[in-house]
């Protein structure tokens, strides 16, 4: 086997990096406007929004910190597809709107199936490199 592996010695760090960058963002900005999300994840019907919301914001920096320093990838990867799918199904239910609010739906539900694809990756590459 070749050490000098392209996908697992730059760009996978490189591509979690970026990953990072974005939940961080996401994470930042949620505690930056923790009431106004908080009452738009209510006027949506999701129970028990005290707890899960900040337990959201948690699971999002937590995660930086993981993908940042390359440890714990599988367990990282598994929560934040967890996080995104959910996400994507409470706030993006393009299914339910017309109009401009479908498109931006669906171009916000195509974007998270891209982050979901490379937590895949990222879940089954760690999954590789371990056996």
């Amino acid at each position: 086997m070749n050490k000098y592996n392209l996908p697992s010695t730059i760009a996978l760090p490189i591509g979690s990096f970026f990953l990072a960058i974005m939940f961080f963002e996401s994470g930042m900005s949620h505690c930056l406007h923790y009431e106004s999300i908080l009452l738009e994840s209510e006027s949506k019907g999701l129970p028990f929004t005290n707890i899960l919301f900040p337990i959201s914001i948690f699971i999002e920096l937590f995660c930086v910190f993981f993908l940042v320093i390359g440890k714990w990838i599988q367990l990282t990867s598994f929560l934040l597809a967890s996080f995104v799918i959910s996400s994507t199904i409470v706030f993006f239910p393009f299914w339910n709107l017309t109009g401009i609010e479908q498109h931006i739906a669906i171009q916000n539900t195509v974007k998270n199936l891209a982050i979901l694809g490379f937590l895949i990756v990222l879940y089954s590459t760690y999954s590789y490199k371990k056996n």
